[in-house]
Parts: C-alpha cells; sequence; structure tokens
C-alpha cells in the first residue's frame, strides 16, 4: 500500500497573497481578451508555432505543411529564418485551437499569462510535495534562478502545461488519486520525447505491479484529445507522419548531448548513443527501486536522466527538471553547510554562466552541456546525502 504524504496548509495570510495573484492573473486574461483586436503584431516568438498550426486547422489547412505555413506567416509579415511548423503530436491540436481564435497579440499574451499561471501553480504543488509546504520562499528563489524557467515564458513554449502535467500527476498520485494523476500526464504527452523513462516506468508499474489507473487514465486522455483532434482535422494523424518522413525530423541535430556528439564525430548514430545507456541505466535502476517504487522519488532521477539522454530537446525544456531541482534543494537543506554551501554555488554558477551565453546570443550547441550539468549536480547531492545518511 502506498504511503500518504502528509499535506501541509499555507497560513491564512499565504492563502491571500495566493488568491490575490490568481485575481490579477484573470484580470490580466480579460484585459487581454476584451481589447481591441486591430493592433500591429506582436513579434513572433515560439508561440508562433502553435497559434499558426492553431489558425491553419480553423481554414481547413494541413497544421504540417510548411508551404502552407510559410505562406500564412508571409501574409501576417512574420520574419524568419524558415517555416515555423508545429513538430507536437496532433493531440495538441485541441489545446492549442482557441488561441487561434485571437489575433496573434492577443493570443501570444494570453498564452503568456496562462504559462506563468500554470508554472505558479507547479512551483506551489511541487514544493507542497517535497518541501511539506515549509520555507516556502527557499522553494520560490530556486524556481525565479532556475534559467530555463524563465527562457521558456519568455520565447513562449509549451513547456508550462508539460511542467504542469508533471506537477499535478505527482500531487495526485501521491494523494492516491490515481485516476487524476493520469490524466494530468497527457500534458507531459505535449512532448513524449522530453521524458521518455516515465514511460517506460509506468508501462512496467502497470504490468508487473498491477498500478494501472494512471496508464489508463492517460491512454483514455490521449484517446479523447486524438478524436477530437481529428474532429477539428480529418488527416492530422497522416499530416503528422508524413511530416516527419518528409523533413526527417528524427535525425535533426539539436543541443543535447548526443547531439554534440553526433556534430564532435560526423556520425548521424551518436545521437542516439546517450539512448542506448540509459536503456542500460533504467533497467539496473529499475531492478534496485522496483519493489519499493514511490513516484515521488524516483521521478527526479527519471527526468534528468532522459533529458539528458533524449535525442531531441533544447535548453528551455529543461523546465521539466524543475521536480529533480526541488527534490535536490530539499536533500541539500538536510546536509552539513559545506555541502549545500558547494551545491548552492555550483547552482549558480550554472545558471550565471548560461545567462552570459544567452546574453551574448551564442548558438543553441554552446547549451549542451547544461543537461548533464544538472545530472551531475543532482548526482552528487545524492551521494553527499546518502553518506551522511549511512551509519
Amino acid at each position: 500500500m502506498k504511503p500518504r504524504y502528509s499535506h501541509h496548509s499555507g497560513s491564512h495570510g499565504a492563502s491571500k497573497w495566493r488568491r490575490a495573484v490568481i485575481l490579477c492573473l484573470v484580470a490580466a486574461a480579460l484585459a487581454l481578451l476584451l481589447r481591441p483586436t486591430a493592433e500591429p503584431v506582436a513579434p513572433p516568438n515560439d508561440f508562433a508555432f502553435y497559434w499558426t498550426a492553431a489558425r491553419l486547422v480553423l481554414d481547413g489547412q494541413n497544421p504540417y505543411s510548411p508551404s502552407e505555413t510559410v505562406n500564412l506567416q508571409n501574409r501576417l509579415s512574420f520574419a524568419g529564418k524558415g517555416p515555423l511548423v508545429m513538430l507536437n503530436p496532433p493531440w495538441v491540436l485541441p489545446l492549442i485551437v482557441p488561441f487561434g481564435l485571437l489575433s496573434f497579440s492577443a493570443g501570444k499574451s494570453l498564452w503568456f499569462v496562462i504559462g506563468l499561471a500554470l508554472v505558479f501553480i507547479s512551483v506551489h504543488w511541487l514544493w507542497d510535495l517535497y518541501g511539506a509546504g515549509q520555507n516556502r520562499w527557499i522553494g520560490w528563489m530556486v524556481a525565479v534562478t532556475f534559467l530555463p524557467v524563465a527562457v521558456v515564458l519568455a520565447i513562449g513554449q509549451i513547456g508550462p502545461f508539460i511542467l504542469f502535467g508533471l506537477a499535478g500527476f505527482l500531487r495526485f498520485e501521491a494523494r492516491q488519486n490515481d485516476y487524476v494523476a493520469g490524466i494530468f500526464l497527457f500534458l507531459t504527452a505535449l512532448k513524449p520525447h522530453l521524458v521518455f523513462l516515465l514511460w517506460i516506468a509506468l508501462l512496467l508499474c502497470a504490468l508487473l505491479q498491477r498500478r494501472w489507473k494512471p496508464l489508463a487514465a492517460l491512454l483514455a486522455t490521449l484517446a479523447g484529445a486524438s478524436f477530437l483532434a481529428v474532429l477539428l482535422d480529418h488527416t492530422a494523424f497522416q499530416q503528422y507522419v508524413g511530416h516527419f518522413g518528409e523533413e526527417r525530423v528524427v535525425f535533426q541535430e539539436s543541443p543535447t548531448l548526443g547531439g554534440l556528439l553526433r556534430h564532435i564525430s560526423g556520425l548521424p548514430a551518436m545521437q542516439f548513443l546517450p539512448l542506448a545507456v540509459a536503456a542500460v541505466w533504467f533497467v539496473v535502476y529499475w531492478i534496485r527501486w522496483r519493489s519499493s517504487w514511490q513516484w515521488r522519488d524516483r521521478l527526479p532521477s527519471l527526468l534528468l536522466v532522459s533529458i539528458v539522454a533524449t535525442s531531441y530537446a533544447w535548453f528551455f525544456d529543461q523546465v521539466v527538471l524543475l521536480p529533480s531541482l526541488f527534490c535536490a534543494t530539499v536533500l541539500v537543506l538536510r546536509s552539513q553547510r559545506r555541502i549545500w554551501l558547494g551545491a548552492i554555488i555550483t547552482y549558480l554558477a550554472i545558471n550565471c554562466f548560461t545567462l552570459l551565453l544567452l546574453l551574448n546570443h551564442r548558438p543553441a550547441f554552446y547549451y549542451s552541456w547544461t543537461a548533464l550539468a544538472w545530472l551531475v549536480l543532482a548526482g552528487v547531492v545524492q551521494q553527499s546525502s546518502t553518506r551522511r545518511l549511512t551509519p
């Protein structure tokens, strides 16, 4: 039987503060929706991927077509180096199509407000789980200084939804509400390759431990979203598969460890070497922990190894590592002064050096090392904590 994790409610003052923040976010969203739409087009960021796909679907066109995407973006004076074609699976369409009903400027602003709200809720839920709701300012300091959080919000990527899915899964799974936990995992499936080890562990839990409720809820939600996607675009899945085949998306280079190995060696197969290493690691990890598997404790490591080993990801995708950072932060707080002092200095150094690269507009491959840096930092913290607890 899974243990229940205690939930510490905040003080009355903290609750009033949270309500005030939520009201401010709602007011900002309403203001964006009610303002006139005859305004200059906002400069495009990555939200253009989703808004363009949504508008193409509403116009009865192919959201995965580079040519149709370019035609629409040219009509709207979007300046870019190439077509901003969405790569997410078709089950994302029911989520993004409502934004296509708005002007790009209004949709972009509303997307930012919703993303900010999702990050706010995710931080609150994750610190309730890992920090027991105490010293909440520490959790907020970690979230605010974790550079991928700021970047993913600034460029309008879909990462806040994925983070919210992870936070909701952990929160409701810890409360033994497995069906709701599985529904939240649907948001994590908006970029399924980022957390590929999670899917393997979820399947093994269902098959070997009879913990099938989260998987069943996830599959039901995916089926429902896919059905809505087909209603919106009858050939969405064929278009998606066709785009991947024509553009060879799977083999595109990106600033991952595998991408860096491929870039250095010139061998495309090297891009997938970290995946093979991660698979071996997972077998050992599962054998060690399968008898006492708790998602609260095991998911942080799965996220870290998945992000390091995935063959396609970007720096801003590392926002999904916030649960891992919170878990490591709690271990640091329980450690000796020299351990947490070193961890803090290293954490800030990684963020500051990455910020310098961003401010100097360095190319994407300059950030290939960051995911591995988070993994090493978390591993050192884990080992230091284990040695301290060992008699």
